[in-house]
């Protein structure tokens, strides 16, 4: 059997929170806010079995997913709440940042400290910088990208949902902040979820135009620009030498769907290593990666309940600037005895090569 998957990604973090009142939290929360200077937003994805929660507002029933957009946001097979899509909170706006053009390249000026910046033309998706500090300003030629995946610890269909809300109200820039910078505070949940992701963003609709290019009025610390990764398809298949870095049953990712994750920085590697080893404590010491001549992709299976299941790496090449990965994955015979425990597979990867900006992975499964 065979099932392929694209994805252009960064790490994300997931946080365990306090169980209370029941021994395995049957649940999972994403948070999602949405700043900007006028219409802030801020959603709530549940995931996991339907039930009833509490939390400091009042009662939450979860229910079976519903099919009409009550909302506007809608992810994918994700709980009811009260009979809507998402749980709709109420946020305080925030002017992150302010971007323009300046010729072909945006000049992002930082507001609050920014991880990422990415950039909507109105079709297709761009990243403009991977992190600019408060009152500090940098000047980039986007680069294409699949989707804003990547943003904030969005799951990839979160990630697909938010590109198809943000998609009808025309160009804009979405920038990733920690979530120190967020003006509210995480919500008090009882029982508490078994993982609780909470994704700071903020939106600027409309990208104005300055007439000349410029950059003499930027701090001295701003970076360079540096020129897009767009390597024209080609029919000649390029294999790049890949090393395992890690692979494993017991990953902190407990989502229940096949996720992957690409990195091309020391930062971004830091969540995803978060990910992979957050069960182990203390953290150990993540491999050390030169990123200016190699990728991570880390492919998790996604949780299992049982042990028994198993993903590897068998091939990869380079078309173009798309990485395809080829992985074998593995479940236990029904007459196999098994342990009745969860179980989280993975394979963590050093691709050492750097001319692909997408990464699309066809799974084997025996």
């Amino acid at each position: 059997m065979k099932s392929l998957v694209s994805v252009l990604a960064v790490g994300a973090v997931l946080t365990v929170g306090a169980v209370v009142g029941q021994d395995t939290p049957s649940y999972s929360f994403s948070d999602i806010s949405l700043y900007n200077a006028k219409t802030p937003e801020r959603f709530g994805v549940f995931s996991g079995e339907p039930q009833t929660i509490f939390w400091n507002n009042g009662r939450i029933e979860l229910s079976k997913p519903v099919t009409i957009a009550l909302n506007g946001f809608v992810v994918p097979r994700t709980l009811a709440v009260n009979g809507s899509n998402t749980l709709r909170l109420e946020l305080d706006s925030l002017n992150a940042f302010d971007g323009n053009f300046v010729g072909d390249q945006i000049q992002v000026r930082a507001k609050r400290n920014l991880q990422s910046v990415y950039y909507f033309d109105g079709t297709k998706w761009f990243t403009v910088t991977r992190g600019v500090k408060i009152n500090e300003a940098a000047q980039f030629k986007p680069t294409p990208r699949l989707s804003p995946l990547g943003a904030g610890v969005l799951s990839s269909e979160e990630a697909l949902s938010l590109a198809k809300y943000l998609s009808p109200k025309g160009e804009l820039l979405l920038a990733t902040l920690p979530e120190t910078e967020a003006s509210d505070d995480r919500l008090n949940l009882v029982p508490a979820p078994s993982a609780y992701r909470r994704s700071v963003l903020a939106v600027q609709y409309g990208v104005p135009r300055s007439p000349a290019p410029t950059i003499s009025n930027l701090p001295s610390t701003a970076v360079a620009p540096k020129p897009p990764v767009n390597n024209p398809p080609s029919t000649n298949l390029i294999v790049p030498v890949v090393q395992t870095l890690e692979v494993g049953n017991n990953a902190f990712y407990s989502g229940g769907e096949t996720m992957t994750r690409f990195d091309d920085s020391e930062t971004e590697f830091a969540q995803t290593w978060k990910l992979v080893s957050g069960n182990q404590i203390p953290l150990p010491v993540a491999p050390r990666i030169d990123f200016s001549k190699s990728r991570v992709v880390t492919v998790f299976l996604g949780q299992r309940p049982t042990s028994g299941y198993g993903i590897q790496y068998k091939s990869a090449s380079l078309e173009g600037n798309i990485l395809q990965l080829r992985m074998q994955t593995s479940s236990p015979s029904p007459d196999r005895m098994v342990n009745q425990v969860m179980t989280s597979p993975f394979v963590m990867l050093e691709i050492k090569n750097t001319q692909f900006v997408a990464v699309q992975v066809e799974f084997d499964e025996k």
